[in-house]
């Protein structure tokens, strides 16, 4: 019995402790005035000194928004002749969905990898006001873009071009994303 009581408590203070130690970490505030070092994180904010500081945004809330706010949505428009260069050795992939001759804003637009024999969504947008959408810096594979999640392997397929930007114009939606709202 007593070797059982011995074993148990060993078991609870294995698991008790980290939970301990994670419960104080969570709680204590982070603020841009903490430094490293009052963190335990020395070795890991010297390897990432030259890394911007990532935005965090939350989750969208009920909290009413604040008068004179306006929310950007759909997001803004995409100027073809302002898109930054790719990074060396990959390459960005652009056009415009149409529903007929009229542009489909809020359209999701799917990058797909395919293989011989496999395919498998990597990326996915929305279209612009515009239409538009863009796809950057994406290694040289053979892809194919799509309006609707694929259900089977896509029969147009291109391999992206490293250090270029591809415009593929106006790319007509299947008629059924057409008729959704």
């Amino acid at each position: 019995m007593k070797r059982f009581a011995y074993g148990l408590g060993t078991l609870l203070l294995a698991v008790a402790l980290p939970v301990i130690a994670l419960l104080i970490i969570l709680s204590r505030p982070l603020d841009a005035t903490s430094s490293p070092s009052s963190l335990g994180e020395e070795s890991a904010a010297t390897a990432s000194s030259s890394l911007p500081t990532p935005e965090i945004v939350r989750d969208p809330t009920s909290t009413p928004l604040p008068p004179g706010f306006t929310p950007v949505w759909p997001p803004t428009p995409i100027r073809v002749d302002s898109i930054s260069t790719p990074r060396p050795g990959t390459g960005h992939l652009t056009g415009q969905a149409m529903c007929g001759d009229l542009p489909k804003p809020g359209q999701f637009v799917y990058l797909v990898w395919v293989t011989d024999d496999s395919y498998s969504v990597i990326e996915m947008r929305t279209t612009d006001p515009t239409g538009r959408w863009i796809f950057e810096n994406v290694e040289p594979i053979t892809v194919a873009v799509v309006g609707d999640k694929p259900k089977s392997m896509p029969e147009q397929v291109m391999v992206v071009q490293p250090d270029k930007i591809t415009d593929l114009g106006n790319v007509a939606l299947a008629d059924a994303l057409c008729r959704e709202p």
